[in-house]
């Protein structure tokens, strides 16, 4: 596989890695990348089936993908990734830990699904979130955006974000759609943290509907630290690129 529009920039000795989302590409992580690239050297692209990359098939195995995405990153890294980059990060701390030097897990979750004495979002509310996006993706992207703006206080520069990070999309194939929200909803990685040996950060939106910040309470590794931004929904990084940036430093200040 050959990943498309994929340069690493910026300044220092380490790398960070970057996954987007589910359904949104690389776009809406670019401001935090770029602020984030004066201190490292960030690994940001678009997953195959998305954006740049949107003629490669995304895997629907969480260890096919590690494996394919492992070829082209850094012997050893940072991983960020961001709800469901988040599972492919924590996949290859389990898996590959010798890649690893920290994890950093924005608006994800081990497990997206609601289950007993487990917040999440309920199947069938994700299954309708996929379905309304193959029917018209500009509307229902437009509409759980504006979800998000309507959760928080008004931001200039968050709404701008926003609104350019939209603009830039572009429809997701329907095969791509079914392969995410496949590993969304059959990946319960909540056993296997457990075992995660290098730091992680779970770092969740006080007022995001899709993973909800109880999580954090619900995550006991001793490997793992939880923070929860209050008044942010499931973009914290465009939403409060301050506090966010502020947590993510001195997490690796911590851990370094």
């Amino acid at each position: 596989m050959k990943l498309l529009n994929y340069h690493p920039f910026g300044q220092g000795n380490e790398h960070l890695v970057m996954l987007h989302g589910f359904a949104m590409d690389s776009c809406f992580l670019a401001p935090c990348a770029k602020q984030l690239s004066q201190h490292y050297q960030v690994h940001l692209f678009d997953l195959p089936g998305f954006g740049q990359n949107e003629a490669q098939i995304l895997e629907n195995n969480l260890a096919r993908l590690a494996e394919q995405l492992l070829q082209f990153m850094p012997p050893k890294a940072i991983w960020m990734g961001w709800s469901l980059g988040g599972l492919i990060t924590t996949w290859i701390a389990i898996h590959h830990p010798e890649r690893v030097k920290a994890v950093i897990n924005v608006s994800s979750s081990p497990c997206f699904i609601a289950q007993p004495n487990w917040p999440g979002i309920p199947e069938s509310e994700l299954l309708k979130f996929a379905q309304n996006l193959k029917e018209d993706y500009t509307k229902t992207l437009n509409q759980f955006l504006a979800l998000q703006l309507y959760q928080i206080p008004s931001h200039q520069f968050w709404i701008q974000s926003v609104k350019h990070a939209f603009k830039q999309q572009k429809k997701i194939a329907a095969q791509t759609l079914d392969a995410g929200l496949y590993l969304l909803a059959s990946t319960d990685l909540r056993k296997k943290i457990q075992s995660i040996q290098r730091p992680c950060l779970y770092l969740f939106g006080e007022k995001d509907r899709l993973v909800p910040s109880e999580i954090a309470s619900k995550i006991t590794s001793s490997q793992i630290q939880t923070c929860i931004i209050p008044q942010a929904s499931h973009l914290p990084f465009l939403s409060h690129p301050e506090i966010f940036i502020c947590t993510l430093q001195n997490f690796l200040n911590l851990s370094s």
